[in-house]
């Protein structure tokens, strides 16, 4: 296997039918550590690098195509027959479902591989190993899929290694077993729907734990405001969940314009958000291209609760996009 034909996470039109979006309600997380083998620079932000890692391997050993079909038709998994089965399909290149969001075609993807942020410029300073904590996420994993994923994950690292010099590691578990996570209990708590109507607010400190990218009205946000963490967790939770149920709880279609006016009164405090532009390469295409993004903290006072809550919820998935590649993960605490 060549070490540098790994895949990249591009999108195509689907060119098969929907099918109704389920309902993934269980988060199953586990952390993990990463030790180098060896020196070499490493980037800040390692997400993109570990997607890529584990992308070709996971599709070699999933992928229901003879290799010579596969790498002829089917080096995209989008408009194959078998991505609705298919276990690599679900985890990184998802197929098309009835359209919940307005634009979004795809499902969410069924793995996040979120790696601390920063890490050290090298791994190994002054000789001694580096260890990078990475959680992987996964949405109602089928049985043995966590153990498979690791497995490659650890295979590839010693094999071909992160980063221009290839920095070779191997990984470790935690103590710790994978924790699961009803994340909609957390969203609701003891009522049956975010509600929309006056309620308690308070002042909320928002931390982005990996970089993050939001958009408004097509352009990426660098200052945001609390309708743009309002709109991007809304999409993310809706995107996890069925038509029907998104309605039923109270996040339909109809009531998204309700909460984001729910959001606009409030105020914007002390902030220190950064830009970040890392780079992404597809093995796939060779193209290289930067992706924006932002990171740092911001205050937002008269914060409604639900959504102060809405936001922490999401923001333990991964709101906006890349969130395969763990961009998206935020810290909220409530501060006043």
């Amino acid at each position: 296997m060549a070490d540098h034909d790994f895949s990249s996470d591009r999108q195509l039109s689907p060119a098969i039918p929907g099918r109704p979006q389920p309902d993934f309600r269980s988060v199953v997380q586990l952390r993990l550590q990463l030790r180098a083998c060896g020196p070499g620079r490493l980037n800040p932000w390692m997400g993109p690098s570990l997607r890529g890692l584990l992308a070709k391997p996971l599709k070699e050993r999933w992928c229901h195509w003879e290799p010579q079909v596969r790498d002829r038709d089917y080096r995209h998994c989008a408009g194959c027959p078998h991505q609705r089965r298919c276990d690599y399909a679900q985890l990184l290149e998802p197929g098309p479902v009835d359209p919940v969001v307005v634009g979004r075609w795809n499902a969410p993807h069924g793995l996040a591989i979120i790696p601390d942020f920063p890490v050290p410029p090298e791994a190994m300073p002054d000789g001694r190993s580096v260890a990078l904590g990475v959680m992987l996420q996964f949405l109602d994993p089928s049985a043995g899929i966590i153990d498979e994923v690791v497995h490659h994950l650890d295979r590839c690292g010693r094999q071909f290694g992160l980063g221009g010099d290839r920095v070779r590691f191997r990984v470790s578990r935690d103590d710790q077993p994978p924790q699961r996570w009803d994340w909609l209990s957390s969203l609701l708590g003891s009522g049956r729907e975010l509600p929309v109507e006056s309620v308690r607010t308070c002042s909320l400190r928002i931390t982005t734990a990996t970089p993050i990218t939001l958009k408004r009205d097509g352009a990426v946000v660098q200052q945001p405001d609390l309708v743009d963490w309002v709109a991007g967790s809304l999409r993310l939770v809706r995107s996890l969940l069925s038509r029907e149920t998104s309605e039923t709880i109270g996040l339909g279609a109809e009531r998204v314009d309700q909460y984001k006016r729910l959001a606009a009164p409030a105020t914007n405090g002390p902030a220190d958000w950064k830009p970040l532009n890392y780079e992404r390469a597809s093995n796939r295409s060779g193209d290289r291209y930067r992706v924006p993004a932002i990171t740092g903290r911001g205050e937002y006072h008269d914060v409604p609760m639900p959504l102060a809550r809405l936001i922490a919820v999401a923001g333990n998935l991964g709101i906006g996009q890349n969130r395969v590649c763990g961009n998206g993960q935020v810290r909220c605490d409530v501060i006043g």
